[in-house]
């Protein structure tokens, strides 16, 4: 029913009665409130009119229809004093308060845990007047989009809702049902609620994820970010279940889902990596086409279970190829020799029509791609991959993208004794435009010695409209890299800058993600770097350097290597751990030179050793470390030396056995300096003892020697400056026995010499009639003899041309 006031105006000076006259056929439609009455001079006169139409006034009132569904009556109002009526028009169009849903009845059917299914709902406004639309005694188990069930459609259009099912109680399973009310406001002048039904149900899913919903951060272009999810198996299911996640192209979703499938046991869970990689996509037509080719490829092909045969089809098709394009060449050639040749007329009308092709066939192509491009729509193509986006685009930029992807994951068990069912995640992500800028994005430190220190600077610039204040994610406590300054606060379109360093703990690859963030965006730098350990090797490989017998007053000097095996440059120092006797004066019996210094990669560094003691004295030594921080392996030298009063000297030769530093430690120079006092020579004559230590049991005393073999060596020491070096010789008087015998009882010795006598101990031969009897084996006593060493001649500071040694030779016999 409508109401409308109408106004009449007698512009005259005499009063005058006015009634309304209308068609019969609108009389049940139309009433006049009043029909008539009187209009006083010069004033005014109301009247409403009541129309309130029916369905059957197409019908009677057919003869007034102007157009579908639209009437137009002429009305009069007449006066006695007025001979010409005053006409006016009653029009009205006609139109319903229809609304169409689809569908009505909404099944979700079958769900699991975890997953909210959503069914989208088509609402048409058949009215030729605007509707509001809102959804009511809506259960709480169901949710309404957009605006919580709130539209407002303009006449004949059409819109979509989602409804999605989602039950807050998560020990519910079965049926379930329900009703819900839709409001519907037509033109502000007619209202009506209509009944919505849905049914559910909820079943208990076997395999379950911690997250069901995974929200990545807003990421500049370029940035990657990680989700993990652990897929394990619900309580009480007893079965192996194959998993199997089948996400949206990579090239459209920037997703990758590693491993893609897997096989959840109960009790041991699943780990899943999904990797976001954020960029701009812009999906169209074009774009369409080229994953329907890639996803045509990476469709399963059948293999042939004979690659022999699948090879011999191969050489076929491209002999098949040969054979065609000889047959190709030999028709080209004869296609020339029956060429006439043409007119420039004739080349030039063909040039022509080649070209005009060409255009043709661009223009083709280029009308066939507009026309993929019109006819795709994005939204549907879209929801075939379980996807849908909105792009924020302020004044014809873009701003930010969104996208949202339900990614169906597949399971079963593995006996196969039930069918393939499906659950999802939810997956948002969000690209935007970077406002963060960082130069470099990777910063790679090379290679540095563990415990060093390298500083890189990172530039940052703030491309917002607004101050940033920056801040960022912690880093590995032990990884090795760390940002030395405060996070700054950046205004709009401003520069900072971070100074990162990177400090090796170990020897190994470090690398490691610095993520900086404000409160809008964040941006991603890859650190880089290699810790190594310096490493170095001595010449000689043994460690040993001997700095031979030298005259006291005099000094020799002798070298040893050290190569850097390393690909960066070190610096050594010599550091003395353990010495023996010393001068008494300020001058040190070893000095290295140089102490200290940096040796490039692959490159040696010589170091020269100065040994000039100042006394007598055969306990000279000293082992120093080849000091390098945090090298592989610590390197060790070892020196030693003798100092004599002459030139030609003796001593007993002891084997080099690399000695150990806890040892060497222990071992106090008072110690030392009463075994020189015992060795010193008296009155020009001392004795050498030459043991041979008792056979071990079951060991061959002829073969053995170690236990019949000893050894004293004869040097003539080096001389340096005006003294001159002068030949020697040496003489043993050994008398003949059955035990004892010298190799080399006489000789010369050479200035710089050393020569090495050896005494060799026979055992005597056990009697074969006592061999076996346990109770005398190993019976015996010691025998002994003594010799007379001479050495003669060489360079003498004072005294006798010749010492003399008395060598006492001594082992153990098992005779009785």
């Amino acid at each position: 029913m409508y109401r409308e006031k109408l106004v009449f105006h007698n512009r005259g000076t005499h009063t005058m009665k006015i009634f309304v006259r209308y068609p019969k056929e609108l009389g049940e439609y139309v009433e006049f409130n009043p029909t008539n009455g009187y209009i006083q001079p010069l004033s005014d006169f109301e009247s409403w009119i009541k129309f309130n139409p029916r369905p059957d006034i197409l019908t009677k009132c057919k003869r007034y229809l102007t157009g579908d569904e639209q009437i137009t009556v002429v009305l009069k109002v007449m006066s006695e004093l007025q001979a010409v009526p005053v006409l006016f028009k009653l029009k009205a169009e006609f139109t319903t308060d229809s609304l169409e849903i689809t569908p009505r009845d909404i099944d979700f059917g079958q769900l699991y845990d975890q997953v909210a299914p959503s069914v989208k709902v088509r609402l048409m406004n058949r009215s030729k007047l605007p509707q509001k639309l809102s959804f009511f005694q809506i259960p709480k188990e169901l949710i309404a989009e957009p605006d919580k069930g709130c539209l407002h459609l303009l006449p004949l259009e059409q819109s979509y809702m989602t409804l999605t099912f989602n039950p807050q109680r998560d020990e519910f399973y079965g049926d379930t049902s329900g009703t819900m009310w839709l409001r519907v406001l037509t033109g502000e002048i007619m209202a009506k609620e209509l009944k919505m039904t849905f049914t559910a149900t909820k079943e208990k899913c076997p395999v379950l994820f911690d997250k069901s919903k995974i929200l990545y951060p807003s990421l500049s272009e370029g940035e990657t970010c990680e989700s993990l999810v652990t897929v394990s198996l619900n309580t009480g299911m007893q079965k192996d279940y194959m998993v199997e996640f089948t996400p949206p192209p990579y090239k459209l979703s920037g997703l990758k889902f590693c491993p893609r499938t897997a096989v959840a046991k109960p009790g041991k869970p699943v780990l899943m990596q999904i990797l976001y990689d954020a960029r701009v996509r812009n999906y169209d037509g074009l774009v369409a086409q080229e994953l329907q080719a890639e996803m045509g490829n990476d469709k399963p092909v059948e293999v042939l279970k004979n690659r022999l045969i699948e090879e011999e089809l191969k050489k076929k098709v491209e002999e098949v190829k040969k054979d065609k394009k000889k047959e190709e060449k030999k028709a080209v050639k004869k296609e020339v020799k029956k060429v006439v040749k043409k007119t420039k007329k004739q080349e030039e009308e063909e040039e022509l029509a080649r070209i005009q092709e060409e255009e043709a066939k661009k223009k083709e192509e280029e009308e066939r791609l507009q026309k993929i491009l019109a006819d795709f729509n994005k939204e549907e193509e879209l929801y075939k991959f379980g996807g849908r986006v909105y792009d924020n685009i302020v004044d014809n930029e873009l701003q930010s993208q969104h996208y949202e992807w339900l990614v169906p994951c597949s399971f079963i068990p593995t006996d196969k004794s039930s069918p393939v069912k499906t659950t999802y995640i939810y997956i948002k992500t969000v690209v935007s435009r970077p406002t963060l800028l960082v130069v470099p994005q990777t910063l790679d430190f090379g290679e540095l010695a563990v415990s060093c220190r390298k500083v890189l600077y990172l530039d940052i610039e703030n491309a917002d409209d607004e101050m940033c204040v920056l801040s960022q994610d912690r880093l590995a406590p032990f990884g090795g890299f760390s940002v030395l300054n405060a996070m700054p606060e950046i205004p709009a379109h401003a520069k900072a800058r971070l100074a990162i360093q990177f400090e090796p703990i170990w020897q190994q690859l470090c690398e490691e993600k610095l993520i900086l963030r404000t409160a809008k965006t964040r941006a991603t730098v890859s650190l880089r770097g290699i810790g190594v350990r310096p490493e170095v090797s001595i010449d000689p490989e043994n460690g040993l350097v001997d700095m031979g017998s030298i005259v006291v007053g005099e000094c020799s000097e002798r070298q040893f290597t050290i190569k850097n095996l390393s690909s960066f440059p070190v610096v050594y120092t010599i550091k003395v751990q353990a010495q023996g006797l010393q001068n008494k004066g300020s001058e040190r019996v070893f000095t290295y030179e140089p102490q200290s210094t940096s040796v490039q990669p692959g490159e040696l560094a010589k170091v020269t050793v100065r040994f000039k003691p100042e006394y007598q004295c055969e306990s000279l030594y000293e082992m120093v470390l080849v000091d390098i921080p945090n090298q592989v392996n610590p390197k060790f030298v070892y020196l030693q030396g003798y100092a004599w009063a002459r030139q030609l000297s003796a001593r007993v030769y002891e084997p080099f056995v690399f000695p150990k530093l806890e040892e060497l430690a222990k071992v106090k120079p008072m110690d030392l300096m009463v075994k020189e006092k015992n060795n010193r020579v008296v009155g020009f004559r001392k004795t050498i003892m030459l043991e041979f230590t008792k056979r071990a049991a079951g060991s061959d005393a002829v073969a053995d020697e170690k236990e019949t073999v000893r050894k004293l060596v004869l040097s003539s020491a080096e001389l340096i400056g005006l003294k001159q070096d002068k030949p020697g010789s040496y003489e043993i008087s050994l008398i003949k026995d059955d035990y004892f015998a010298c190799d080399l009882p006489k000789g010369n010795l050479q200035p710089k010499q050393d020569q090495i006598i050896k005494f060799t101990y026979t055992p005597p031969k056990k009697d074969p009639a006592l061999e076996n009897i346990k109770a005398i084996q190993g019976i015996g006593q010691w025998v002994q003899t003594k010799c007379e060493l001479k050495l003669i001649g060489g360079y003498l500071a004072g005294g006798a041309d010749t010492l003399v040694y008395d060598i006492l030779l001594r082992a153990y016999a098992e005779q009785i």
